[in-house]
């Protein structure tokens, strides 16, 4: 059959053409005349002529009608003359290229990004506003004016501020956590007005403060959070004033290397009135001129202001302020440092006077005996009442309270109240033998006689009194 013209084929009646109404398509190289229905054509343009079509110097807009454009996967609709902008799909994942020397600029007056059913919001940027980021559709970050705001936790493997960091929340808190150390992390705390520093447990269920900086009082406390005196720890006050209190064992160490000198220094209006050093390994207290005091070994003795010994400078007590009670287990060298200086004791008390004779006996009304002993040297005064009559021989009296020495020989001197006692005597006096305590009553008969031992008669009520002076070993 002969190619025909146009004009030649049965023209299709009606008012449109229906998918079932067909086309005659004309073989010019046989002689076979095809008819295809329009939907047919329709399939064959999309699926064979559009797969080729090459559209050059497109002067109008490309209308798809409603329809589709279909890429396959890694085919890409490509912009820019170098293949800059590229967007595909690559059987796994979708892509948006920016292949070129430029920048990938979106534009919009506000932007989102959401999930494919528009169920969860990525991100929101307003324009003159914040930009927002959202984990599982809950805002998590957004701009500010001033910086940035965020809900939740900040994790970080680094952080550089250039400027203020500023934590706002009733109970602020700033956590670091170590990964070599169990249960030894740090916590910042702000809460209540009270800033502290705490220990915090690796699982952060509890934090221990080791110190706290009231903001109201300006008190500072480390290892306590009571501002109790008695309470173990360390308080610092706004007022100046500091407290430490530690249980079992010192509450302050201060410590000097190398020299000598003062370990601590006291002032009144700042000037100094005063300090506690160290001088040949001694503890020394000193004012700023004057002499102090050193405790060194077994003595206490007075130094200059920076501790070296001092000799006859220093007074204990002074004529309107004196020390009240002294106690020593030892002497007290007065005038100088010898022997000779020590006074080694002081003593007073009563003892009880008696006769001591080598036959009779008497008894007492009274007998009354004191005594003072400063050092060596004893003064014992005696009073005896004698109730009967009696011839007393070789007389003398005893009970003294310390034995004469052992060198030297002590008179005493005494006296009788009743007339006639020591008649026919004079110069009484009584001689005390060494290494005994009672001394011998003598007298004499002539100015010219020598002292013998009195044999008289003392009747009741006859009362006898004297004193005695003696050396004791």
């Amino acid at each position: 059959m002969a190619d025909k013209k146009i004009s030649e084929l049965v023209s299709i009646t009606g008012s449109a053409t229906a998918a079932d109404d067909y086309f005659v398509v004309v073989d010019t190289s046989g002689a076979v005349t095809y008819k295809i229905s329009r939907e047919e054509l329709n399939n064959a343009i999309e699926q064979d002529v559009l797969e080729n079509i090459s559209i050059t110097n497109l002067t109008s807009d490309l209308n798809t009608n409603g329809n589709d454009i279909n890429f396959g996967d890694n085919d890409k609709a490509i912009f820019g003359a170098g293949s800059d902008l590229q967007i595909y799909h690559d059987g796994s994942d979708s892509y948006v290229k920016d292949a070129g020397s430029g920048n990938l600029t979106l534009q919009g007056t506000n932007l989102n990004m959401y999930n494919s059913t528009l169920s969860k919001i990525y991100l929101n940027a307003t324009d003159g506003g914040s930009v927002d980021l959202y984990h599982d559709n809950s805002k998590k970050l957004a701009t500010t004016a001033t910086g940035v705001d965020v809900t939740g936790t900040v994790t970080a493997d680094g952080l550089t501020v250039d400027g203020q960091l500023a934590v706002s929340a009733a109970n602020a808190r700033i956590r670091l956590f170590e990964t070599d150390t169990t249960n030894l992390n740090t916590q910042l705390q702000n809460q209540a007005g009270v800033f502290n520093i705490q220990t915090l447990r690796d699982d952060a269920s509890l934090a221990t403060s080791l110190v706290s900086i009231d903001h109201s009082t300006g008190n500072v406390l480390v290892g306590k959070t009571s501002t109790a005196v008695n309470t173990q720890g360390i308080q610092l006050g706004a007022d100046g004033r500091f407290y430490a209190t530690s249980d079992g064992a010192e509450s302050a160490v201060f410590n000097r290397k190398t020299s000598d000198g003062v370990i601590a220094s006291f002032r009144k209006d700042n000037t100094t009135v005063g300090s506690i050093g160290v001088s040949s390994s001694r503890i020394y207290i000193a004012p700023p001129t004057g002499y102090g005091i050193k405790v060194a070994g077994n003595d206490v003795r007075p130094v200059t202001t920076g501790g070296a010994n001092s000799d006859n400078t220093l007074d204990l007590g002074v004529s309107f302020a004196r020390f009240k009670d002294l106690y020593l287990s030892g002497g007290a060298y007065l005038g100088g440092t010898g022997s000779a200086n020590k006074l080694d004791s002081y003593e007073e008390g009563s003892w009880t006077p008696a006769f001591v004779v080598a036959s009779g006996s008497a008894t007492y009304t009274s007998q009354i005996g004191n005594y003072v002993k400063v050092g060596r040297m004893v003064t014992a005064t005696f009073v005896i009442v004698v109730n009967i009559s009696s011839s007393l021989v070789s007389a003398s009296i005893g009970g003294l309270p310390f034995a004469g020495s052992d060198t030297n020989y002590s008179a005493a001197s005494f006296s009788s109240y009743e007339a006639g006692a020591f008649s026919g005597y004079s110069n009484l006096l009584g001689l005390m033998a060494n290494t005994t305590t009672s001394f011998q009553l003598r007298g004499t008969t002539s100015a010219t006689s020598a002292p013998t031992v009195l044999t008289v008669s003392i009747t009741n009520g006859t009362t006898v009194a004297g004193s005695i002076t003696y050396y004791t070993s």
